[in-house]
């Protein structure tokens, strides 16, 4: 008897490609990125806007006890295999350490959706905003 897993990887791969399924070159996906997005799983309105100059600045709030406070991060992102890179180098108040490295596998990305997955395994969405 043949295995059958060879048979079903074929008949994946071909309907992937008969779908026009293709993942997206690091510049398209660098392309894709440049604008301002929700955080949809937040509770504390993050945004992070990435720039088309490789910098990034996220925007969120945390209540606390004595109250809401207004959180800022920036830095630089690159895209580099698939993953966007983003490295900390200011976090307002102190909170995350200058030069923390985030990376998200992207898995889907289009004008209004972007989908990864964080190191920790995580899948999250952002919404695209406009302006």
């Amino acid at each position: 008897m043949r295995p059958m897993r060879p048979i079903v990887f074929a008949l994946g791969l071909a309907s992937a490609v008969a779908s026009g399924f293709q993942p997206l070159s690091d510049a398209q996906i660098e392309k894709l990125l440049v604008g301002r997005w929700k955080h949809e799983q937040s509770e504390d309105n993050a945004v992070t806007e990435y720039r088309d100059d490789g910098t990034f600045v996220g925007t969120g709030s945390v209540d606390r006890i004595e109250g809401t406070v207004k959180i800022r991060v920036s830095g630089r992102w690159k895209v580099s295999d698939g993953e966007v890179i983003e490295v900390v180098e200011k976090c307002e108040p102190a909170g995350i350490p200058p030069g923390t490295t985030l990376y998200d596998r992207v898995l889907e990305l289009n004008t209004n959706t972007f989908r990864y997955r964080t190191e920790r395994g995580i899948e999250t969405t952002k919404t695209r905003l406009n302006n």
